[in-house]
């Protein structure tokens, strides 16, 4: 009966039938992830993947951030009733490799049993186990007694001990690791480079290309900042920016965001302002965040840039955004990008594009041949299937593409010591994706919710409201930077020379001038003392200042 309705049906409709199956899956893994009481980590330095006490215990003793990049440590205690991914090796991983990770796994105490690129046996305190990058390999709790590691990770790969962590506060969520839901077993498995060996490559191909992207979009992510545990996280991530800007290897990435592009407007100006973003940084970016790395190494001020992003959103408002966004956006880069544009990023520049052949797969472009080759570049980033131009993909260098934040939401550069992610939606009420460092919601409460900012992003705000944006893109910049410690590391610097944007006061006489760097120094500084999110407050788009400096420019403005 099943089968003849559908034999019935013409295809259109069976199109709009797959559509309709697809968006209710979608509405229940987002109410699966939101209603999900995840286990918190927060403030312990033990922690578990069982809701039980018979799980594997892990302990972090260096992150990848505070030795620049170049190894981690934990330590793994396997209980043998703890539960694995094999129901009869305690504590066990799913058989595997890492291309991008090289381990060494130290036995202190207990017997370790192990399987080897398909060789089995066991190793006893004081030995010590090398797995090279590519080695398929697992290990498991042997003899009946507590088996205690010690897991060296050098290089520590994508996720490094983040891995560890998500793994074990999934496992403390669900149950145990062996109850994670498959989708987000894929996705952290695919963010951390590991790939199954115990399943055929066909399989293993299928998890990678197909299932780990189709995942994303339901929701899932690899990171959760629930489970990260106790340590000086943020003394640490300071310790590795300032490092990398030491070393001149700090990049930066902007997510994707769509019309939100003016608040990376306001953090491009201010950390240009503090001499933190260079003339030679490297960036990265994602659909929106892509055109704004591009205009950044355009040579173009920012004021000119400014005045061309406010000019689509104009157009936008006026004409409509769907099915015509890249014609505005098309004509709008031909006007503004110099000539030369490619040989400008060419090297610098990292654009993060989905192809579609072979499998769905991101990547980063960041050679091009010509002005028409970045050009594609930058419009194939921004593609959103559908909405952009009314078709569900392009074509960019010959293959079907389309745009890069659906895979590659906030790129980081590759080689760079650090990159400070920079995320125009409210990070907080996004799942954890990478580790933001700049949001509208990092530093103060937020009083737009995602829902309306994600209009914003695809049907342009109001002038006063873009205007906002920007200011807070500054307010947000200059706090991350005195947190991370370079705002008095980089005070030396020689800042860009880039003009200045408007800003909400210029506009409304009323509001707070919240452009005045020194009011952010003061305002910002006080935010940051406090601890409180719950101290700050939003007026007319800014930061709050005291009642006393609001009075004293109300007079001065009625002596003007």
């Amino acid at each position: 009966m099943v089968f003849s309705f559908i034999s019935s049906i013409t295809a259109s409709s069976r199109l709009g039938l797959v559509a309709v199956m697809v968006a209710v899956l979608c509405l229940y893994m987002q109410y699966h992830l939101h209603s999900l009481q995840r286990t918190n980590f927060n403030g312990l330095e033990y922690i578990e993947d069982s809701k039980n006490s018979s799980g594997t215990r892990y302990r972090v003793l260096s992150r990848a951030s505070s030795a620049g990049g170049s190894r981690a440590e934990l330590e793994l205690l396997l209980r043998p009733a703890a539960a694995g991914f094999y129901p009869k090796l305690p504590g066990s991983m799913p058989y595997h490799s890492n291309s991008q990770q090289e381990a060494s796994v130290q036995v202190v105490s207990g017997l370790m049993g192990y399987s080897l690129d398909g060789h089995i046996a066991t190793a006893s305190a004081g030995e010590v186990l090398l797995l090279p990058a590519g080695t398929k390999h697992t290990f498991w709790c042997s003899g009946g007694e507590d088996l205690l590691l010690r897991l060296t990770l050098s290089p520590p790969g994508p996720m490094a001990e983040a891995f560890y962590e998500n793994l074990a506060g999934l496992g403390a969520t669900y149950g145990n690791v062996s109850q994670i839901h498959p989708l987000q077993l894929v996705v952290l498995l695919d963010a951390a480079g590991v790939t199954l060996e115990d399943v055929p490559a066909v399989v293993s191909w299928a998890i990678q290309r197909l299932l780990a992207p189709f995942a994303r979009l339901l929701g899932f992510r690899a990171s959760y900042p629930q489970y990260v545990s106790a340590g000086d996280v943020q003394a640490a991530n300071a310790a590795a920016v300032q490092q990398a800007y030491k070393s001149g290897k700090l990049a930066f990435g902007f997510s994707a965001g769509g019309l939100l592009f003016p608040y990376y407007l306001g953090v491009a100006e201010e950390l240009q302002r503090l001499g933190i973003l260079q003339e030679d940084s490297q960036l990265a970016g994602a659909s929106a965040g892509s055109l704004i790395v591009a205009c950044l190494k355009s040579g173009l001020p920012l004021p000119t840039i400014q005045e061309a992003c406010f000019q689509l959103a104009d157009d936008c408002r006026r004409n409509g955004t769907r099915h015509r966004l890249k014609l505005v956006l098309e004509r709008v880069l031909r006007e503004v990008l110099p000539q030369d544009i490619a040989q400008r990023c060419s090297g610098q520049v990292h654009v993060a594009v989905t192809r579609l052949s072979p499998g769905v797969t991101p990547r980063l472009v960041s050679r091009f041949a010509d002005r028409e080759d970045l050009l594609g570049a930058l419009l194939t980033s921004c593609h959103i299937p559908w909405y952009f131009d009314g078709s569900l993909f392009t074509s960019f260098r010959n293959t079907p593409c389309f745009d890069g934040g659906f895979t590659n939401f906030l790129p980081g550069v590759p080689g760079a010591d650090a990159t400070c992610r920079i995320c125009c939606l409210p990070s907080k009420q996004l799942a954890r994706i990478g580790n933001i460092a700049i949001s509208p919601d990092a530093f103060v409460e937020w009083p737009h919710s995602l829902q309306q900012m994600l209009g914003w992003a695809l049907e342009p705000a109001d002038e006063q409201q873009l205007l906002m944006l920007i200011d807070c893109g500054r307010r947000d910049a200059l706090a991350w930077a005195q947190q991370s410690g370079l705002a008095e590391l980089a005070a030396g610097s020689a800042p860009l020379k880039g003009g200045t944007l408007s800003s909400s006061s210029s506009s409304n006489s009323s509001s707070s001038n919240s452009g005045s760097s020194s009011e952010n120094d003061v305002v910002l500084s006080s935010l940051l003392e406090a601890g409180s999110r719950s101290s700050s407050s939003i007026s007319s788009g800014t930061a709050a200042v005291p009642q006393q400096q609001q009075q004293q420019q109300q007079q001065q403005q009625q002596q003007q």
